[in-house]
């Protein structure tokens, strides 16, 4: 069974980013968390372009409630209650010209861990795309909480 029958949002997801023509990446804390065993209820996507749009598109299509964060920043959460539990996607332009440079700007290495929607649209499991990770996988296992960079905060 494919990983996304639990998550079907992710493939909607895909389809809408697809559209306007933009790289959807699910990133951080869902990961981590994912990779230690632990299911939660709370995604965070970096997006190429059109974020606050495809977070609009997404709430619609969901008849989730928008929230728009941070304008300036690109960033808007959508929540909807499925089956009973309250579900989060935060959507965020990325915060520098690549993909890998937004990474760069992240809060601690554990939180680097990313996949791309495209390439998990018919995998079983997550893990072997994270385990290529090795400096976050590393710091997970170790349980090492550590700064991707210097200026991760003042940022």
């Amino acid at each position: 069974m494919s990983f996304l029958y639990n998550y079907p949002q992710f493939q909607m997801i895909h389809a809408i980013a697809s559209l306007r023509k933009a790289s959807v990446y699910l990133v951080g804390g869902f990961l981590r968390d994912y990779f230690l065993g632990q299911v939660k209820k709370d995604f965070d996507f970096a997006v190429s372009k059109d974020a606050l749009k495809i977070a609009k598109d997404f709430s619609s299509r969901i008849k989730g409630a928008y929230v728009l964060l941070d304008e300036g920043n690109k960033c808007a959460r959508v929540v909807k209650k499925i089956n009973g539990e309250i579900y989060t996607f935060d959507f965020t332009g990325f915060r520098d010209k690549t993909f890998e440079k937004d990474l760069n700007k992240r809060d601690f290495t554990i939180n680097t861990l990313y996949v791309a929607l495209e390439d998990i649209l018919q995998a079983d499991d997550l893990k072997p795309f994270l385990l290529k990770q090795k400096k976050a996988i590393k710091d997970i296992k170790s349980k090492t909480i550590r700064q991707v960079s210097s200026r991760a905060f003042s940022d």
